[in-house]
């Protein structure tokens, strides 16, 4: 099981506490980082890899920048179990903002998130920063959970877009990773 370590902000883990989604036992510190003022509590996260997707597809603009993805290939694979899952995305972005929102169905389940696109060190190739914390929605509905909806914490991957000759669409190739907190339900 991979995990990574995500800092939550005081006000988001006494919500995500008071919401009785965490388990209210990690461990408190104070730092900074780019969305936290200086002095803000924060509590760090040991997360674990939910699901991966990984798709491709042709993105046509929907005007002022943006764009949405019409998929043609797509799998899903939930950590720690064995089927790989076919899959539709629902992707749209913008280049003007940089930010974008997922929507992604299989028989698994449903998985709705929002993120940011980070310049990557090829032309037209990006990282994704989940948006979950900071005023973005981020949940999964997961088919055989006793849960039935729940917040997940954060997306990371990639995303290229390739210009398609005399089009102003793009060929997207993507791989997605929602990370959750293990302690919540």
């Amino acid at each position: 099981m991979q995990s990574r370590t995500f800092r939550l902000g005081a006000a988001t883990a006494a919500l995500a506490l008071g919401a009785g989604l965490g388990s209210g036992t990690a461990a408190a510190s104070t730092a900074t980082s780019a969305h936290h003022a200086p002095g803000a509590t924060i509590r760090q996260v040991a997360l674990v890899l939910s699901d991966t997707i990984k798709f491709s597809g042709t993105a046509t603009p929907t005007g002022s920048g943006n764009y949405t993805l019409t998929t043609n290939t797509c799998t899903l694979t939930s950590d720690g179990e064995t089927p790989v899952y076919p899959c539709t995305v629902n992707l749209t972005f913008s280049l003007a903002t940089l930010t974008g929102t997922i929507h992604v169905m299989s028989p698994d389940g449903i998985i709705n998130g929002t993120f940011r696109m980070n310049p990557g060190p090829v032309a037209m190739s990006y990282t994704l920063t989940g948006l979950c914390t900071t005023g973005g929605v981020c949940y999964e509905i997961d088919q055989d959970d006793p849960t039935p909806m729940y917040p997940f914490d954060d997306i990371t991957g990639n995303i290229t877009l390739a210009p398609i000759a005399g089009t102003p669409n793009f060929k997207v190739t993507a791989t997605v990773n929602i990370w959750e907190d293990p302690s919540k339900p």
